[in-house]
């Protein structure tokens, strides 16, 4: 999923409605769940939730009621990875 999402994702704006840290540690990072309103353009804005192991770094910027930024497979526009804060 990832390496898909990686290679034929869509970069797609969307907004933190809620995140909260499960408290499980995936590969030195934080494992948050994440409830979004993605902003597809052309398109409907729609809710989704991920759930994402997200390490200090690309956490900076991102809190509730923040513009981030998600990959979102262009099969299934409920799998996405969050990608970061928006610029």
């Amino acid at each position: 999923k990832i390496m898909k999402l990686n290679k034929s994702g869509v970069l797609t704006p969307a907004t933190v409605n809620s995140m909260r840290e499960t408290g499980t540690q995936l590969g030195g990072g934080h494992q948050i769940d994440f409830e979004l309103t993605v902003h597809p353009e052309g398109g409907a804005d729609y809710p989704a939730r991920v759930s994402q192991s997200m390490h200090d770094v690309t956490l900076n910027g991102i809190s509730e009621g923040a513009r981030i930024n998600v990959k979102v497979d262009p099969d299934d526009p409920q799998s996405m990875l969050v990608w970061g804060a928006a610029g």
